[in-house]
C-alpha cells in the first residue's frame, strides 16, 4: 500500500512510513513494559482482590470463542456471503481502468 502511494505523493507516503514504524517500536516498548517488568506499588495493593473469571464471564466469553473456532476452521459461510459485494467492487475497478478513474458515490 505504501509504495502505491509513493507514486501519488512522496511526502506522505514517507510521513506514513515513518509513522508506522514508530508504532511498530512503541508496540513492542509497551509489551515489553506490560509483560516483563515488575509491577508497581499501586498496582500490588490491588493483587489481593484480583479474582479469575467467574462462571457468567466465562458464559459470555464462551460463545465468542466458539465462534472465532468455527469461523477460523469452516470460513466458507461468512466469505459465500461477501463474494457478490467483492465481485462487484472487482468488475467495478477492473472496468474503470483502475481505481483512480473510479468514482465513488460519496
Amino acid at each position: 500500500m505504501l509504495l502505491g502511494a509513493f507514486r501519488f505523493n512522496g511526502i506522505v507516503a514517507g510521513i506514513t512510513t515513518v509513522v508506522v514504524i514508530f508504532s511498530a517500536v512503541y508496540m513492542l516498548w509497551m509489551f515489553q513494559r506490560v509483560f516483563f517488568t515488575v509491577p508497581s506499588d499501586w498496582m500490588r495493593r490491588f493483587w489481593p482482590t484480583l479474582r479469575d473469571m467467574s462462571r457468567l464471564e466465562w458464559a459470555s466469553v464462551a460463545p465468542l470463542v466458539v465462534l472465532v473456532v468455527a469461523l477460523g476452521v469452516f470460513p466458507g459461510p461468512v466469505l459465500h456471503l461477501t463474494e457478490a459485494p467483492v465481485q462487484r467492487i472487482i468488475e467495478a475497478v477492473n472496468g474503470s481502468g483502475g481505481l483512480i478513474g473510479l468514482s465513488l458515490p460519496w
